[in-house]
């Protein structure tokens, strides 16, 4: 049933559409100059519905991110990659299987993803914005290893920079959690916590998001209190049961986690949560 309702979606309504406005041509006593204006008003019209295909497909995408199902997640991104002809089409899909690979804890495949990401590729605000998220998840993969200093490099570099030109509130959640992300990976936990926290209790954030948060959250306490830790483990767990944050609940040693920030090097202070 689904690809029957694809099918029709990417075949039969276009068709639809220009099958319509050439039988209006033809059937109507039309002159010339109001033919051409029809043909342009049909290729309006199917440069809308071709957009609105598109934010479809980046609003499925996203929506399956923010509620932390990578697999769907990775599923959706790769057909795109393999339907596009354009290298400009794929940089945001490419993206979007870097994110996949990071729901599921495959860190070194999310790693390899991103590089495959050409920004030089889009061009305007558009690159602006995806530049803004392709920094962010930098950010992330940098913070899962511990290296504080190449974090701060690409916040200060390409994250705080672009978000001058970047409005909206979507963007700034970005931009916050990078910075969190930063300042655990510095050792600086309560600051970092604090942001986390505000981020965890934003209702129009997905489980995902809230529970990467909650993780983290996590991560600030655990020095200290154990207990607070593990509890903020679960809640994550429970807001995103199909992520690495579920097995990483589940088994603390689970290798999937990163390291603790605060020193990658020792063995002695390892532990679970990016």
């Amino acid at each position: 049933m689904v690809r029957f309702f694809r099918v029709i979606d990417t075949y039969a309504v276009p068709a639809i559409l220009i099958s319509t406005y050439l039988v209006l041509i033809a059937t109507s006593e039309m002159g010339r100059g109001v033919a051409v204006l029809t043909l342009f008003m049909l290729a309006g019209v199917i440069a809308l519905w071709l957009a609105y295909r598109e934010l479809r497909l980046h609003a499925a995408a996203s929506r399956l991110a923010s509620i932390g199902e990578p697999d769907e997640l990775m599923v959706l991104a790769e057909k795109e990659l393999d339907r596009r002809l354009l290298e400009r089409s794929k940089v945001p899909f490419r993206i979007y299987v870097s994110i996949a690979y990071q729901l599921r804890g495959e860190w070194d495949e999310a790693r390899r993803a991103l590089a495959r990401v050409d920004l030089g590729k889009l061009g305007g605000r558009t690159r602006r914005t995806w530049s803004l998220l392709h920094a962010a998840q930098r950010v992330a993969l940098a913070g899962h290893t511990g290296d504080a200093a190449e974090a701060r490099r690409i916040y200060d570099a390409d994250v705080a920079p672009v978000l001058r030109f970047v409005p909206g509130a979507g963007a700034a959640i970005v931009g916050k959690e990078a910075l969190a992300r930063v300042l655990l990976a510095e050792g600086q936990r309560a600051e970092a916590r604090e942001l986390f926290e505000q981020l965890a209790k934003d209702v129009r954030l997905g489980p995902a998001v809230r529970a990467t948060c909650r993780w983290h959250v996590g991560k600030c306490v655990e020095p200290d209190d154990p207990a607070a830790a593990a509890a903020a483990f679960a809640e994550a767990a429970t807001l995103a049961p199909s992520t690495w944050m579920a097995a990483g609940a589940a088994d603390p040693a689970d290798p999937a986690d990163p390291a603790d920030p605060a020193d990658p090097a020792d063995p002695a202070t390892a532990s679970d949560g990016s």
